[in-house]
């Protein structure tokens, strides 16, 4: 209409060019009002939080994720970073207003907010999961939201290969606020991971994880420690014996050992929330699955009811909520049992934590020949004798929590500690029994191996049982501190069931006492002779340093020596350079 008033007015032909032009004017002043409409919006409205969302999500590649922040920068290089940055905003912006498009049913229907709609579409990418158009439903807006945008997963391994986008997410959502009150910063929508294998075990970050698979790095902290020390050295214990423990315990802390879950009376981590490790395929490609230890208790107990026995690890499907995986993201007793259990894995690697909402048996794992592999391993302490009584290669002067002397405690556990490890399938309990047994047979060789390595230099030694990978050995307390009686030792597990048979300390044992028998045994000999005790670290035992449940923090302490050391190597490197260039000068 108004083209046909604009020709007959002109008495002439007229183009859509012209009578584009004609309206110059009134397309600047629609173009600046919908600018400044869109900025108040952005400003103002919930599209400001989705762009952000979507900026640190999308538009910034994941190799800058960890880049210098912009005071870092030269100054230089601010230009270039300015234009960048205002490029990718706009492509924020654009993708916002792309999936409010793409999804009108859920914004429209009063169900989800823009900023609703952006985190599902995000947590759907995360996984590589395309969100159509039509997934809100469009009639029943009673529905639960949650349950509409469900993910769905084949297994945890790819949960835990996004671990590190899963964080940051979580932390945008936690900083730009976009959770409900009272939540949790993390996924707005629901997983569901079909097939898996939960163990009651927590996975310590190995040094291959820490030090980002960086070679060099672990090697500086493996020369220093195969070295003799002043006390080792003073002891008169041959360097050839601290070669073999340096490497041995290298090796089992490598790729990283999963530990067992103490029970609730456990008095390290026997309050707040319970772990699980849910994993597939191998220990190292597993999640943590969370909740309260009460609820997740008796989840697990009506589901073992139809486990097979024998077994470390059974199949099953979980549903629940990611969330971010961070110590400080707890409060109170949560907090307290997350530090025990978490510092070796949040701090020094990005594992994800499912909250765990339902617990089904896997339809599709699990079958005839279930696997799921892991380390079995034994842990011994190395002591010494000191008068009348016998001490770690390098007794700690500490005091345990009752105030009381605690001269079992080694200042150096990762110096004092012998472990003996063997690949095992958790899964299976004929294959799980063998490797147990094949355990056993390997650390009674390697200590009668050490046994005539260290009498060879007059120095005898004794290797004291503290714990294994289905025998945290920690200390049983009632409320009054006491020790209950009648306790079987895997009682001290919080899923007894899967201890995976008979626990490899009872199989040490009457291996032992069926080669005490022949007095020409070597292996007959480590026990009458003084040379392996199960007494020095029994769960009875006041404040047990060297159980289970301490290993994390053992683990902690060493990772922080050998960062000591690479800076200090570091420092050293660039005095040698600076003497190197000032010499070249003169």
């Amino acid at each position: 209409m108004l083209f046909m008033m604009a020709a007959a007015a002109a008495d002439q032909p007229l183009s859509w060019i012209d009578w584009l032009l004609s309206f110059k004017d009134f397309w600047i002043k629609l173009i600046g009002l919908a600018m400044l409409a869109l900025t108040l919006w952005l400003i103002l409205g919930q599209f400001q939080q989705s762009a952000k969302l979507i900026y640190h999500m999308k538009a910034i590649p994941e190799k800058e994720w960890e880049a210098p922040s912009w005071e870092e920068m030269p100054k230089w290089k601010w230009p270039g970073l300015l234009i960048r940055f205002l490029f990718r905003a706009a492509g924020a912006v654009g993708k916002t207003f792309l999936i409010a498009a793409r999804n009108p049913t859920a914004w429209m229907l009063r169900k989800y907010t823009i900023a609703d709609v952006t985190r599902i579409w995000i947590e759907h990418d995360i996984f590589e999961k395309r969100l159509t158009g039509g997934w809100a439903n469009r009639s029943d807006k009673t529905k639960d939201t949650r349950a509409e945008c469900l993910i769905t997963v084949q297994n945890p391994g790819i949960v835990s290969k996004a671990a590190q986008k899963i964080n940051r997410y979580a932390a945008r959502v936690a900083e730009l606020g976009a959770h409900a009150v009272g939540e949790k910063p993390g996924f707005y929508c629901p997983v569901k991971i079909e097939s898996g294998y939960i163990a009651p075990l927590h996975l310590l970050s190995g040094l291959l994880v820490h030090f980002d698979e960086t070679w060099p790095k672990i090697l500086t902290g493996f020369e220093n420690e195969a070295g003799l020390d002043d006390t080792l050295r003073r002891l008169g214990i041959p360097e050839s014996f601290q070669q073999i423990q340096t490497y041995i315990y290298y090796c089992w802390l490598l790729w990283g050992p999963s530990i067992p879950v103490c029970g609730a009376e456990c008095a390290r981590w026997g309050r707040g929330k319970l772990w699980l490790q849910y994993g597939f395929g191998d220990e190292n490609n597993s999640i943590n699955i969370v909740d309260d230890r009460k609820t997740l208790t008796a989840q697990m107990t009506s589901f073992l009811a139809n486990a097979s026995a024998g077994v470390m690890a059974v199949p099953a499907s979980v549903q629940g909520r990611l969330h971010y995986d961070h110590v400080s993201t707890f409060s109170g007793s949560d907090a307290a049992g997350a530090a025990g259990v978490k510092k070796s894995g949040s701090t020094t690697e990005s594992r994800s934590l499912l909250f765990v909402d339902a617990i089904e048996p896997d339809v599709k794992g699990g079958g005839r020949a279930p696997y799921y592999s892991g380390y079995l391993w034994v842990m011994f302490i190395i002591m010494t004798k000191d008068g009348d009584r016998f001490l770690p290669l390098h007794p700690d002067d500490a005091r345990s929590a009752t105030g009381k002397e605690n001269p079992l405690m080694s200042r150096l556990p990762w110096k004092d500690s012998l472990p003996f490890f063997e690949h095992g399938n958790f899964a299976d309990p004929e294959t799980c029994m063998f490797g147990k047994a094949q355990l056993v047979e390997k650390a009674l060789a390697g200590l009668v191996s050490l046994v005539a390595e260290t009498e060879k230099a007059g120095f005898p030694l004794q290797f004291a049982y503290s714990c294994a990978i289905d025998d945290p050995n920690c200390r049983w307390h009632d409320s009054e501190g006491k020790e209950p009686e009648g306790r079987e030792r895997n009682d001290q597990l919080a899923f007894p069931s899967l201890a995976g048979g008979p626990q490899i300390v009872k199989i040490l044992k009457d291996r032992l006492d069926e080669e005490a028998k022949n007095p020409e045994s070597e292996i007959g000999k480590l026990v009458s002779e003084g040379r392996v005790t199960f007494q020095r670290f029994s769960s009875d035992v006041l404040g047990h340093p060297h159980s289970a449940c301490n290993l994390p923090a053992h683990v902690d302490h060493h990772l922080e020596v050998i960062e000591e050391l690479i800076e200090e190597k570091k420092r050293e490197e660039e005095k040698a350079n600076a003497r190197k260039k000032k010499k070249k000068r003169a």
